[in-house]
């Protein structure tokens, strides 16, 4: 599995964001900023979306990357997300 660009990210499912999240070919705020600034280019973003809370976001997905790391630490996985 290649490395996607920062476009090709914002438009992928969960199921194919998964793997790139646990192999650390991507970090979950590498995910969120992708997916903000793909919502935030729609024209319909008003009609879409009642607020759009991007720094709250951002903030979950630094909590997600500190946790599998943390959880990494812990139980010292052989995964290659892990072995950084």
């Amino acid at each position: 599995m290649g490395r996607s660009t920062d476009g090709e990210l914002a438009f992928l499912t969960i199921e194919e964001a998964a793997p790139r999240l646990a192999s650390g070919d991507r970090s979950p705020e590498e995910l969120t900023t992708a997916v903000l600034e793909r919502v935030g280019g729609a024209e319909l973003l008003e009609a879409t979306y009642i607020d759009l809370l991007a720094e709250s976001a951002l903030a979950e997905a630094k909590i997600a990357e500190a946790d599998i790391a943390a959880f990494c630490t812990v139980f010292r996985w052989e995964l290659r997300r892990c072995s950084r």
